[in-house]
């Protein structure tokens, strides 16, 4: 599917709206509209494909960008759910003292490090072992990833199942750590009992659960674990929406969302 930026235009007390086209078949388009939750109200118009039910404020890490998608068109037109990431500062990455120091995917955000060492310490006394085996990613090493499995012919629905897009990783705020073994083999390991069992208690929470993988259409990942322990990462992982729709092309769907937010705004 062909998916191209139509355009980005401020709307009342919107404060950026971002079009994409999605695609079009016998005149019916599907479009996918990102922007601040405000002018949307209680109820969705029936003319958008993507509304946002929660989005950070405009100082937020992954609103940097105005006109960055807040749910990866590509992996959306599979109906599959992937949300934008900013990757970590180089200043902020430390090594998690694991592995190689000199590689990348052992380094961790500064201000985790700390509760990581501390729910690893405690699984110990319990007789478990927890090892990191992937934690920091850039979106440059996702990329890699994704665009390798475009070179191996797999189709998008399968590569959006199990990987995010460039941009779309929680790897990229050095605030998420997948265990090893990077597998399905993790749920037979004492590691995973034990983390359902505590890691709440150290501010860590499994982010692709079996309900969250029938919600989003992402796979089920026990191994994938984010952190949750302080302000900025309640902040990063507060709960997101996307919702699909299909809007008639004849229709005018940019005049009248401007005019349903300009409606919206002056009550």
């Amino acid at each position: 599917m062909n998916i191209k930026k139509i355009t980005i235009m401020q709307m009342g007390n919107l404060a950026h709206v971002v079009i994409y086209r999605l695609g079009c078949l016998s005149g019916l388009c599907a479009v996918a509209i990102f922007g601040m939750q405000t002018a949307f109200a209680a109820q969705e118009p029936s003319d958008v494909i993507t509304t946002l039910d929660k989005v950070k404020d405009e100082k937020s890490a992954d609103l940097k960008h105005a006109d960055a998608p807040i749910c990866s068109p590509e992996a959306l037109a599979q109906g599959i759910w992937h949300f934008s990431y900013d990757e970590a500062s180089r200043a902020d990455l430390v090594w998690s003292g694991f592995g190689d120091k000199r590689h990348a995917n052992k380094k961790i955000h500064k201000d985790v490090k700390e509760p990581l060492l501390e729910m690893i310490k405690a699984a110990k006394k319990d007789k478990v072992d927890l090892y990191p085996a992937s934690i920091f990613r850039s979106v440059k090493k996702q990329a890699w990833i994704v665009n390798d499995k475009i070179r191996k012919k797999q189709k998008p629905e399968q590569i959006y199942f199990v990987s995010s897009p460039a941009g779309f990783s929680e790897h990229h705020t050095g605030y998420a750590v997948d265990f090893y073994p990077v597998d399905e083999k993790f749920v037979k390991t004492k590691a995973y009992p034990w983390l359902l069992e505590n890691a709440e208690k150290f501010g860590w929470e499994q982010t692709f659960t079996a309900d969250y993988s029938k919600k989003s259409g992402v796979s089920e990942e026990a191994w994938h674990w984010r952190y949750v322990g302080d302000e900025y990462g309640k902040h990063l992982f507060e709960p997101r929406t996307c919702q699909s729709l299909i809007v008639d092309e004849n229709r005018g769907v940019i005049d009248e969302i401007k005019d349903l937010v300009d409606d919206k705004s002056s009550n």
